[in-house]
């Protein structure tokens, strides 16, 4: 059976778990792309991560910004990951389950200025 659904949510306001419901179908594949939801025009920051139906999960980030500034990442123990311009991480989570109806993931920082953009596959 293939499925496939698109979502977003602001990003959680307390740490720990947050499970996305209503899917119709238990998610094989989860694509995330998460940016900032506000108009800062001096910088820009966005990451690209995925989870697996068997906990594989991996996220690319990049920041970019005025003076020419650029960071980026990788992380193979994360899906979702966003450091500011000084290295601090502001968002972050991992894979936690995919279920029958939907995911979970928990988030270990927390910035409600990200939304996270999500496109689960079945």
């Amino acid at each position: 059976m293939n499925n496939a659904k698109v979502g977003f949510f602001i990003c959680p306001g307390i740490l720990g778990n947050y499970s996305v419901a209503g899917l119709g179908f238990k998610p094989a594949t989860i694509k995330f792309c998460v940016s900032l939801n506000t108009g800062n025009v001096n910088n820009w920051r966005t990451c690209f991560g995925m989870i697996d139906l068997v906990g594989n999960q991996n996220v690319g980030f990049i920041l970019g910004g005025s003076g020419n500034k650029f960071l980026g990442d990788n992380k193979v123990d994360r899906c979702i990951y966003i450091v500011n311009e000084i290295g601090v991480i502001v968002v972050q989570a991992t894979y936690v389950s995919m279920d029958n109806d939907g995911f979970t993931l928990n988030f270990s920082a927390i910035n409600s200025n990200y939304t996270i953009r999500w496109m689960a596959i079945g």
